[in-house]
């Protein structure tokens, strides 16, 4: 019994010496999955994860950890696949606006967290006005009133009509202007899918009408109304 503890703490040793001291564990790739906005050599850098170090002598968990400070990233995946290959799963925040704050523009994703410095007509981005910031730093969601009115108009209209958008005006009344000057008065923050749906159709209907739009009322979805510009004199 005593020579087979012995073998045994022997074997133990041994497996020890080849997880730790084979070259056969030596990290020769890590392997970045699912970013798109941000660099991998930026995640490789973050995760601090060295090529040639032993593959169990890694602390993931701390690796993860750094690559959640980054603002771009959500969600966060490290794992080894043996023999030499870590793998880093993300999932990247997706900016949904541009909000003003102190110096410019910052983009923020539906959940209102700053990702980083954005600039207006570059970024495809809608500018979320009617809003007072409070506070505003990378990597911290930003704080202000009426910030999580416009988020919500924005979650309820849908990207596909936020893709149209310059501009969205969150207040009690909200108000649209598209990336060709249609301003769009929506009323107040309800209906918000219905009135989503009915906005694209009736864009394309008023673009290829040839008549100058001063706006469009769709406070009722069901009885959207239209104003026009006088042909003479520009006037509504």
């Amino acid at each position: 019994m005593r020579l087979a503890r012995v073998f045994l703490a022997l074997l133990l040793v041994f497996v020890a010496y080849v997880l730790f001291r084979s070259p056969l564990f030596q990290i020769q790739r890590v392997l970045v999955q699912g970013n798109s906005a941000i660099a991998r050599t930026e995640i490789e850098e973050s995760a601090g994860i060295s090529l040639g170090k032993n593959i169990f002598e890694v602390d993931l968990g701390q690796a993860r950890e750094r690559l959640l400070t980054l603002p771009m990233l959500k969600e966060v995946q490290v794992y080894r696949r043996l023999p030499s290959t870590v793998v880093i799963r993300v999932v990247e925040r997706t900016p949904v606006a541009l909000v003003p704050v102190p110096g410019g523009f910052a983009e923020v994703d539906e959940e209102g967290m700053y990702l980083r410095r954005g600039s207006v007509g570059t970024s495809g981005l809608p500018v979320l006005t009617g809003i007072r910031v409070a506070a505003a730093e990378p990597g911290r969601p930003v704080e202000g009133s009426g910030l999580q009115e416009g988020l919500t108009v924005i979650r309820g209209l849908g990207p596909q009509v936020v893709r149209e958008l310059s501009e969205i005006h969150a207040g009690r009344q909200v108000v649209l202007y598209t990336l060709d000057g249609i301003e769009v008065r929506l009323g107040l923050p309800v209906d918000l899918e219905a009135k989503g749906r009915v906005l694209p159709g009736l864009l394309v209907a008023l673009r290829s009408g040839g008549k100058r739009v001063c706006y469009v009322d769709l406070s009722a979805p069901d009885r959207p109304a239209v104003k026009y510009f006088e042909e003479e004199g520009g006037q509504p």
